[in-house]
């Protein structure tokens, strides 16, 4: 299609007039377009533009029955009359794997901050039962919940078990979507935020070990509170949920083939993606974000391990869907100045598009109070103001 001169044709062309003058030729630009999509074209699941909230965060998002919020639930609310489906929440992060319940606790949470592990989010979290009151303030949505795996001490367990309970309980009449448990539990084993969580002999093996033994423990529990959950087409998981693709101490293919999904309980494979870190030297806006060479890369990897995944025998994957639980930009909570400005957002758009047109089936982008790389601020803060912010 031809447009007329100087109209929107023109500008899109980014020609210059000087003096009224024209300084440059338009020169046509033919698109093909076709008729339909080829087979090897994504499909993207339902609600394909999500979120992960940080889970110390959650109470923030939401609010609780008494204070809902109503500003983070009409946000949620113009994205699913874009995209046809109101994105899902998956509530983990690093925080989920700290994250202990204390049945006496009057108040929703109470977290302690530790600058020298981050000072963005509390190093050491208990949550009472007030905590899952967040769950019945943004209607219509649709959550993946995330356990405590590293916690594996008999706290953890108890815990683990009464965190089922509640969670169960608060997720019933169509907001569950899947469980989680475990946030990069590949980074166990070494020195992270969590610090070293398991010895460095820790393996494929012993990983499977506790996630079935855990799985299992949840089902139980699950099944005792709240039955209609505990079903075969309603009791899934997202997993293995991994860091990602080069950093990993344990190998994706290995974990599958030493049983992961021996009781055919997982939904969708789950990983981590980040496109650089936030403090790394030479990250830059242009360079990084706005480079989409780094984008087919990053991607990249994550196809290459899905492919290894497909091509595993049936009885270990039966074609599972590929996803991305947890992505942003810039790991560590992005980069002022990278990770929230308007560039921030066109790779967002670049990103997810690509990741959809390569069959990843869903990417939740990661959020959290007071994070630079957030698509909004839910509340008021003595660091951030509320608001909606570039990403969004």
């Amino acid at each position: 299609m031809k447009a007329p001169l100087g109209s929107y044709a023109l500008m899109a062309s980014g020609l210059k007039l000087a003096n009224g003058a024209l300084v440059q030729s338009p020169t046509a630009i033919n698109i093909d377009v076709p008729a339909s999509c080829s087979n090897s074209g994504g499909i993207p699941l339902e609600a394909p533009v999500s979120y992960s909230i940080e889970f110390s965060s959650f109470v923030d998002f939401a609010g609780n029955t008494s204070v809902p919020n109503d500003y983070s639930n009409n946000l949620l609310n113009n994205l699913g009359n874009l995209t046809g489906t109101k994105p899902y929440l998956r509530i983990g992060g690093n925080t989920q794997d700290f994250a202990i319940f204390n049945a006496s606790l009057e108040v929703a949470q109470v977290g302690i901050i530790i600058p020298a592990v981050s000072p963005d989010y509390p190093r050491n979290l208990t949550i009472g039962p007030r905590f899952y009151e967040s769950f019945t303030t943004l209607p219509d949505t649709k959550y993946i919940y995330g356990f405590n795996l590293a916690s594996n001490g008999t706290q953890g367990r108890q815990s683990l078990l009464a965190t089922a309970q509640h969670a169960c309980q608060a997720l019933q009449d169509g907001k569950l979507a899947y469980w989680e448990l475990g946030n990069e539990p590949d980074l166990y084993d070494r020195t992270s935020a969590l610090g070293a969580r398991r010895p460095e002999s820790w393996n494929e093996a012993d990983y499977v070990n506790e996630w079935l033994n855990g799985t299992r423990a949840i089902h139980d529990t699950i099944a005792q509170y709240c039955p209609s959950l505990a079903g075969n087409s309603s009791y899934k998981y997202y997993a293995p949920s991994f860091s990602g693709t080069g950093n990993t101490h344990l190998d994706p293919l290995k974990t599958w083939e030493a049983g992961l999904d021996a009781d055919k309980d997982i939904g969708l494979i789950s990983s981590h993606n980040y496109i650089n870190g936030a403090t790394v030297p030479g990250v830059t806006l242009q360079g990084t974000l706005m480079n989409h060479t780094n984008t087919i890369a990053s991607v990249a990897l994550q196809l290459n391990e899905s492919a290894h995944l497909a091509a595993l025998p049936a009885s270990l994957n039966p074609s599972l869907p590929f996803i991305l639980g947890e992505t942003n930009s810039l790991y560590n909570q992005g980069a002022p100045g990278l990770s929230n400005s308007f560039g921030a957002a066109l790779w967002g758009v670049d990103f997810a598009l690509y990741c959809y047109a390569h069959n990843i089936r869903r990417v939740h982008f990661h959020q959290g109070t007071n994070y630079r790389y957030q698509s909004w601020q839910p509340v008021e803060t003595d660091l951030v103001a509320r608001g909606t912010k570039a990403p969004y």
